[in-house]
C-alpha cells in the first residue's frame, strides 16, 4: 500500500457510499475531498448547523493556514541555515534535529493546503438519520456540544458509538463549544450503553473509564461554573474558585505535556466557554 492510499482500503474492496462530518473543525473536513477522489459519487452527510458553518469558514480557515506556514518557513530554514533562532539566540542541537525533520512536513503541509478544495455535505439532517445498509442499521444524532452541529453515530446492533470530538484523549479538548449542553450529549451518548466508542482523536475505547473522567469533568464545569455565574462572579473570579482537582489528577497524571493542555483547554479556554454558555452568550459555531 502506498503512503497517500487511503487506509480504508487495506481492510474492504467494497466502495465507501457514506461519509459523516461529525463537526465543521479543520481536521475533520478537509480530507473530504480524498474521500470524493478514492470513492466517486460517496454522499457526505452533516447535521445542518455542520453544512453551515464549513461555507462560512472553511476557505477563511484554509487560507489562514497557509499564510501561517508560508511565514514559518522561511524563518525555520533562516533557523537552520544560522544555527540561530529569530532572537539571534543559538539553536540547541536537539532543536536543530527537530526542526530539520520538521522543515519537509511543513512544504509539504502548505503544498497541499494550497490545491485542498472545502467539499461540502450532500445530505444535512436536523436531530437524526436513520441509514440501513443491508442488515445494518447506521443512527446519526445530533448534539449541541463542540459545537452547534455535533454529530454521534451509532450502530445499535454492534453498540459503536462514533461520538467526534465530544471526547477527546488524552486531555478533553474545550476551545469554545457550550460545557452545559455538552454534559448531557455524554449522558445520552452513555444511555445508549456502548460497548466500543470511538473518540475525533485518540485510541479507540473499549470501557467507559475515561469517557467517565469527561463526563465528570464536563458536570462538574457545568455545575461550578453555573453555580458561580448565579452569584455573579466574573470569568477570573470563577477560575479562581472551582476546583476539579481529582478529575485533574486522574487525566494529567503527572504528565507535563497534559498540564500544559489542561491549562489551556480547561481552566482557560474551558471555563470561560461554560461561563459564557451559563450566561446564555452566543459563542457562534
Amino acid at each position: 500500500m502506498s503512503p497517500k492510499e487511503p487506509t480504508i482500503k487495506s481492510l474492504t474492496k467494497l466502495p465507501v457510499k457514506y461519509l459523516v462530518t461529525t463537526h465543521w473543525h479543520d481536521d475533520h473536513i478537509f480530507g473530504n475531498q480524498e474521500y470524493l477522489k478514492a470513492y466517486p459519487g460517496i454522499s457526505i452527510i452533516a447535521q445542518t448547523e455542520t453544512r453551515g458553518a464549513m461555507i462560512r469558514h472553511g476557505v477563511e480557515h484554509q487560507q489562514q493556514l497557509i499564510d501561517h506556514y508560508d511565514k514559518a518557513i522561511p524563518r525555520v530554514e533562516h533557523l537552520l541555515s544560522t544555527g540561530r533562532n529569530s532572537k539571534g539566540d543559538s539553536v540547541p542541537p536537539d532543536a536543530m534535529t527537530f526542526w530539520k525533520a520538521e522543515l519537509p512536513v511543513y512544504k509539504e503541509f502548505v503544498a497541499e493546503m494550497k490545491t485542498m478544495k472545502v467539499v461540502l455535505p450532500t445530505i444535512t439532517f436536523d436531530s437524526s438519520l436513520t441509514l440501513y445498509l443491508g442488515a445494518r442499521e447506521i443512527r446519526v444524532f445530533h448534539f449541541l456540544g463542540n459545537t452547534r452541529g455535533d454529530a454521534t453515530i451509532w450502530l445499535p446492533k454492534e453498540r459503536i458509538a462514533d461520538i467526534g470530538d465530544l471526547v477527546v484523549y488524552p486531555v478533553p479538548y474545550i476551545y469554545g463549544g457550550y460545557p452545559v449542553s455538552w454534559s448531557k450529549a455524554l449522558a445520552s451518548v452513555k444511555a445508549l450503553d456502548p460497548s466500543i466508542i470511538v473518540l475525533g482523536h485518540g485510541p479507540v475505547q473499549r470501557d467507559l473509564t475515561y469517557f467517565g473522567q469527561v463526563t465528570a469533568l464536563m458536570d462538574a464545569m457545568s455545575t461550578q461554573v453555573g453555580d458561580a455565574v448565579k452569584r455573579g462572579l466574573s470569568i477570573e473570579d470563577t477560575r479562581k474558585g472551582v476546583d476539579f482537582s481529582a478529575l485533574h489528577d486522574q487525566i494529567v497524571r503527572g504528565d507535563e505535556v497534559r498540564e500544559d493542555t489542561w491549562q489551556s483547554s480547561i481552566m482557560q479556554a474551558g471555563v470561560e466557554s461554560a461561563w459564557k454558555d451559563a450566561k446564555g452568550v452566543d459563542q457562534g459555531d
